[in-house]
């Protein structure tokens, strides 16, 4: 029995090896896309919410040249299994069977696209493991590790191309998964092909109401539409004599691109916009029919041309995408795709207009590729470029639902706010900001904050080894909000409070200012007939000051021109209503540097006088919207 028991394992250990186990003779190369610092990493993308409250997922777009070495015979892929070690993600296995001719002849090598659609949960798993399976032999296995690509913007994404549509949305109408076309070409790995649809009454349509088949270019939505540069960057090609095609019939020489343009966004990414409109690319950017090796700058935002329906094109649409280099073709050199991932914009899976949940956001913290059919709203903030390097940047007018759009563009720049304040503009809330370059400190803002909310944040950031730098009360429908800005840096000692009344305010402000204190900051509200004040003192010498806090505004010239005949300046200004009666609030000081003030100025001629006093070297340090005569109106201090 013992001998028995010792050979039936032998025995089945000995007849379970295959006995034609041969390696297929294949070898693979050009696996991509590629950390072309380190080649063993794989990169994914990651993709936008389906809806608000979705999370973000991410892709697999891989591929690969497989090669048969063999000179005596063919050889068969036939199967192609995808598999994430160590991840809760199963295996996926696709039949395929793709043959390959013999080593020498055409087509010896196969350009595969690995198989897999998935859109997957993050955590990111460490790596992929791709088996392909060939007839009569052995399989492969080839091996990545997987990384996150993120665009080499600041950012870390870019601005759509285009504006909002009025009434409509763009959409995603062929992307890059697995079975789209664009796959089939490396450089267009991860290529967008964009339309504009709006809902007819029952589905999304990409033609006007009335039209009928056979369709004209001017029929479709898309056609003739501006696109803008996604960011600033170099034109290197271009070409703008192409005809725009009859839809239905493409027409890809002299080029497959039409008239287009490659703009290099960043080091090593290069973005093809592709099929523009005929006519529509001007000398200044495409200074010849056909033209290489340009250096022509684009800012973001700026127009380039119209969409159209030129070269390789069906039918009206911008084709758009990423790449390491300039270039179009499908040979193993070629330009290598990149993600591209888009912000300022909202995205939904394509539905009807009142569907539930709603648009996600997509803002330069959630950066993301979009997903096939997807439906999106760009730009909805307008274009607002902020130039990085100055001594100082300053908005106004900027609707208080684009306020974190614009905060977020202006912090990633470089700067630091230094002031914000809201007001009341008919139905909507406009803002104007003062910011100034970081500088290294660290910094935070809060605004729409409750008084309760406020004292929270005080109270933290203080704890952090904060000082309060810029604090503001306003209404906001009604309610009192403030906004603040902390800054983590020495400076004299330093008190604040807020919300408090008329005699309270006066209490204090008697009590501080005798013990050394000096104000910098009164803001002032009217709610349910009566004032509220918020406050911030330090205790540094000014000279001789006046704090005036009830300014009518039709006596604010006058009570300007006593205080400079007295020797003091204005140092701070705020304005706040009182019903519909402007009030101004202002602190003057005999130590202020020499100051220029301006009131009662439309958003034109404050724009003009900013430029004015930025050409003479001077800095704005405060700024006040109010609404005068059904006008919003500005003040504002410089020195």
């Amino acid at each position: 029995m013992g001998l028995s028991l010792l050979t039936a394992p032998l025995q089945a250990a000995l007849t379970s090896t295959p006995a034609h186990a041969v390696a297929a003779p294949v070898s693979v190369t050009q696996v991509q896309p590629v950390n072309p610092d380190s080649t063993s990493q794989l990169y994914v993308e990651r993709v936008a919410p389906r809806y608000a409250g979705d999370a973000a997922g991410w892709r697999l777009n891989m591929d690969m040249r497989v090669a048969n070495t063999s000179t005596t015979s063919n050889l068969t892929l036939t199967t192609v299994t995808v598999s994430y070690p160590g991840s809760s993600i199963g295996s996926q296995t696709s039949t395929v069977n793709k043959t390959m001719a013999k080593s020498g002849l055409s087509g010896s090598t196969l350009f595969l696209v690995v198989p897999d659609n998935r859109i997957n949960a993050f955590p990111l798993p460490a790596s992929v493991s791709v088996k392909l399976g060939f007839s009569g032999f052995d399989s492969k296995t080839v091996s990545r590790t997987l990384v996150e690509y993120v665009n080499k913007t600041p950012s870390g994404g870019y601005r759509f191309p285009a504006s909002a549509v009025s009434g409509g949305h763009w959409k995603l109408g062929t992307g890059h998964d697995a079975t789209s076309h664009h796959r089939g070409v490396q450089n267009q790995r991860f290529a967008y092909d964009l339309q504009i649809v709006k809902w007819n009454g029952s589905a999304y349509s990409t033609v006007k109401p009335g039209a009928t088949k056979p369709y004209a270019n001017t029929d479709y939505w898309t056609f003739g539409t501006p696109i803008y540069a996604m960011a600033d960057g170099f034109i290197r090609k271009c070409r703008k004599d192409q005809p725009d095609n009859v839809p239905g019939v493409l027409s890809p020489e002299p080029e497959v691109e039409g008239n287009h343009l490659y703009i290099e966004h960043a080091t090593g990414e290069v973005a093809l916009y592709a099929h523009f409109k005929a006519g529509s690319l001007s000398s200044t950017l495409c200074p010849a029919n056909a033209a290489t090796g340009l250096n022509i700058f684009v800012q973001q935002g700026q127009f380039l041309g119209y969409s159209g329906n030129s070269g390789n094109s069906s039918g009206p649409h911008l084709h758009l995408h990423l790449a390491d280099r300039v270039g179009f073709s499908d040979s193993a050199g070629t330009a290598q795709g990149l993600p591209l991932r888009f912000h300022h914009a909202t995205a939904r899976m394509q539905a009807t207009p009142t569907s539930t949940p709603g648009f996600t956001a997509l803002t330069n913290s959630s950066e993301a590729a979009l997903r096939q059919g997807e439906l999106i709203n760009p730009n909805t903030c307008g274009w607002q470029r902020v130039v990085v390097g100055g001594t100082q940047w300053a908005r106004h007018g900027v609707n208080n639902t684009c306020w974190q759009e614009e905060f977020n563009d202006t912090a990633l720049a470089g700067y630091r706010l230094v002031w914000r304040q809201q007001a009341q503009d008919g139905s909507a809330s406009r803002v104007a900001s003062i910011w100034r370059p970081k500088g290294g400190l660290p910094w935070a803002a809060r605004n729409g904050q409750t008084a309760a909310q406020y004292q929270a944040s005080f109270t933290s950031y203080v704890d952090a080894g904060y000082r309060l730098t810029h604090v503001d009360s306003y209404l906001q429908d009604g309610a009192v909000r403030y906004s603040s800005v902390f800054t983590k840096t020495s400076g004299p000692a330093w008190t604040a409070y807020h919300g408090v009344s008329a005699a309270t305010h006066q209490a204090k402000f008697n009590s501080l200012t005798a013990a050394g204190y000096r104000p910098r900051q009164i803001s002032v509200v009217y709610v349910d007939g009566a004032r509220q004040y918020t406050a911030m003192y330090e205790k540094v010498a000014v000279g001789g000051f006046v704090s005036l806090t009830n300014i009518a505004e039709a006596d604010y010239q006058t009570v300007y021109n006593q205080q400079v005949a007295a020797g003091r300046r204005p140092v701070y200004l705020d304005t706040y209503l009182v019903g519909t009666s402007v009030r101004f609030s202002a602190i003057f000081t005999s130590g202020a540097p020499a100051t220029v003030a301006r009131h009662n100025l439309t958003s034109a001629q404050y724009q003009t006088e900013f430029n004015t006093q930025t050409a003479a070297g001077r800095l704005l340090v405060a700024v006040s919207a109010y609404r005068s005569g059904g006008v919003l109106k500005y003040a504002a201090l410089w020195n």
